[in-house]
């Protein structure tokens, strides 16, 4: 009788040990998610999802957009994201009349929407014409965001599949300067489906690949 007793609580241990061990070899839709989120590849901006501002050097406008963004740069100075601006005509031959100039210069606020590093020198310039009159600089319009994981489909090798919503979403102050084109209008809300992969290592799972099909 005195070893039933003793059997049967170490019999519940191990069943209780086993299934544990067991469980946390299975990936949660929970900790997917989370892995996904603060991944700095789903998080690296898009370039077509964002738009372009010039600071140490002048900005040119033609005359029929000067109204469109003198208001728009009226708005991001009361924001505190630059910190001065001052459109005035352009009279550099060639353009006098249809044109106007401004320098812009972006405060702190402003550059933590700059894709890269500012402080590094690690930002994306643009290299197109507007380079010739400032450094161009690209600026986060939205941001891609996770909606959901959909589903896991996980094999004995300790390899898993994940399949999930995102869209993009989060407009940034600056996103009123994007194009008809841009993505942050284009694909606003509209939920898209990729997928990834996570592998089980000896200290946890790790996702070592995004099956991308709509970046």
């Amino acid at each position: 009788m005195n070893t039933i007793k003793i059997i049967l609580p170490l019999l519940l241990f191990i069943t209780i040990t086993v299934t544990g061990c067991d469980s946390s070899s299975n990936l949660s839709r929970s900790k997917a998610e989370k892995m996904i989120k603060e991944s700095s590849v789903f998080l690296e901006p898009n370039m077509n999802a964002s738009v372009v501002i010039v600071v140490d050097g002048l900005m040119r406008l033609r005359s029929n957009d000067y109204q469109h963004i003198n208001k728009e740069l009226a708005g991001f100075k009361e924001k505190n994201l630059i910190s001065s601006y001052n459109f005035k005509p352009d009279t550099t031959p060639g353009y006098g009349g249809d044109y106007y100039v401004t320098k812009i210069n972006l405060t702190d606020d402003g550059k933590k929407y700059a894709i890269g590093n500012w402080d590094n020198g690690d930002w994306r310039g643009y290299g197109g014409r507007i380079d010739r009159m400032g450094r161009g600089v690209y600026l986060k319009a939205c941001q891609r965001e996770l909606i959901k994981v959909t589903g896991i489909k996980q094999s004995e090798a300790g390899v898993a599949e994940v399949e999930y919503e995102w869209t993009y979403g989060s407009p940034t102050p600056f996103s009123s300067l994007a194009k008809d084109d841009n993505l942050c209008k284009v694909e606003m809300g509209r939920i898209q489906n990729d997928r990834a992969v996570f592998t089980l290592y000896d200290d946890g799972w790790r996702l070592v690949k995004f099956v991308r099909r709509n970046w």
